[in-house]
C-alpha cells in the first residue's frame, strides 16, 4: 500500500496523484459531446423528444448502483485477500529467519543459502504474478547450479520451493539438522507454497467476464441516453448551463474502472505503475538495489524487513 500525506480540503479540488480521473477523462469528454449535441437538437427541435422523461432511467441508475455496489465489494475481496497473503509471506519469511538463526546456528552457510532462496522466491513469485522473467528474478539469489536447474523448471517459483525441501532434507541426512527439529523449519516453506497456490488463485480466476460485459453495457447506455431523456423533460434549464449535465455520469465511470483496478489486484496497472514508479523514485539508494553483494546483507534483509 501507498502511503500518502492527509491531503487538505482545497488539495482534494486538484489533487491527481493516484486519482482515477485521467482514465475515465475521454469517457466523459465523449458524454459532454453527446450532451451537447443532445441539448442543440432539443433547441432546434423541441418536439422530438417531448415524449422521453427521465423516470425510466432513474429504474435504471437503482439497478446500476446495486449492480455496482455488488461488484465493488467483490473486487475489494480480493483485493484484500491478495494484499493478506502478502503479508503472510512476510510472516512465513520472518518465520523461516528465526527458525535458521535458532536452529542452525552452527551452520550459517545453509541459512544463508535458505534465507537468500527465501528472498529469491518473493522476487520470483513477484515477476511470476506480473508477467515478468521467473527465473531471471530468482536467479541473483540461488546458487548456479540451483539456478539452471530452476530456469528449466515449467514453474520456476515453486522449483524455488522444491530446492529448499531437497536442502533441508540433504540437511537432515548429514545430520546438520536433527530429526526433532526438521518440522519447524521445514513449516516455513511449505507456508510460503500455501501463500503461492493462494496468489496464483487470485492471479488466474478474475471475476465472470459476463457480469462484467453486463455492468458495462449497461451503464455505457445509461450514460449515453441519459442526456436525451434530460433533453425531453421541459425542467431543463437552457443550453448554456446544459454541457454540465456529463458530471451525472462520471461518478458510474469512475466506480467501473476503480473495481476494475481493484479486479485486476495481482497485476499491474497504470494508477498503481505510475505510483510505483513515484515511490521507487522517493527511496533512497540503498533500497533500490536489485541485489545484495554478501550473504550478511541478505540476512539483515529478510530479518528487519
Amino acid at each position: 500500500m501507498i502511503l500518502r500525506p492527509r491531503p487538505t480540503t482545497w488539495q482534494l479540488l486538484y489533487l491527481m496523484r493516484g486519482s482515477i480521473l485521467p482514465l475515465v477523462a475521454p469517457r466523459l469528454l465523449f458524454v459532454g459531446a453527446v450532451a451537447c449535441l443532445a441539448s442543440w437538437f432539443a433547441q432546434r427541435q423541441p418536439h422530438a423528444f417531448a415524449q422521453i422523461t427521465v423516470a425510466p432511467f432513474t429504474l435504471i441508475g437503482i439497478a446500476l448502483s446495486l449492480f455496482l455496489g455488488f461488484r465493488n465489494s467483490a473486487c475489494h475481496e480480493r483485493w484484500w485477500e491478495g494484499r493478506k497473503q502478502w503479508g503472510a509471506l512476510l510472516v512465513h519469511t520472518r518465520a523461516l529467519a528465526r527458525q535458521t538463526d535458532a536452529l542452525l546456528a552452527q551452520a550459517p552457510p545453509l541459512r544463508t543459502e535458505l534465507l537468500r532462496a527465501a528472498i529469491g522466491f518473493t522476487h520470483a513469485l513477484n515477476a511470476r504474478l506480473r508477467g515478468g522473467q521467473t527465473a531471471a528474478a530468482a536467479a541473483p539469489w540461488l546458487p548456479d547450479e540451483a539456478a539452471a536447474a530452476i530456469a528449466a523448471a515449467p514453474n520456476p517459483t515453486d522449483a524455488v520451493l522444491g530446492w529448499m525441501s531437497r536442502r533441508l532434507g540433504q540437511a537432515l541426512h548429514d545430520q546438520q539438522v536433527h530429526p526433532l527439529l526438521y518440522p519447524s523449519l521445514a513449516a516455513p516453506v511449505a507456508g510460503l507454497g500455501e501463500v503461492q497456490a493462494a496468489c496464483e488463485r487470485i492471479h488466474g480466476t478474475p471475476l465472470p467476464f459476463a457480469y462484467t460485459l453486463l455492468l458495462h453495457r449497461t451503464a455505457l447506455l445509461f450514460c449515453t441516453l441519459l442526456p436525451f431523456g434530460l433533453a425531453g423533460d421541459r425542467a431543463c434549464p437552457p443550453l448554456p448551463s446544459r454541457p454540465r449535465r456529463p458530471c451525472a455520469c462520471p461518478g458510474q465511470g469512475s466506480v467501473r474502472e476503480w473495481t476494475s483496478v481493484h479486479d485486476r489486484a495481482m497485476t499491474p496497472s497504470r494508477v498503481r505503475a505510475r505510483a510505483a514508479l513515484r515511490v521507487g523514485a522517493a527511496r533512497p539508494p540503498s533500497l533500490r538495489r536489485a541485489a545484495w553483494p554478501d550473504g550478511q546483507s541478505s540476512l539483515r534483509h529478510a530479518t528487519q524487513t
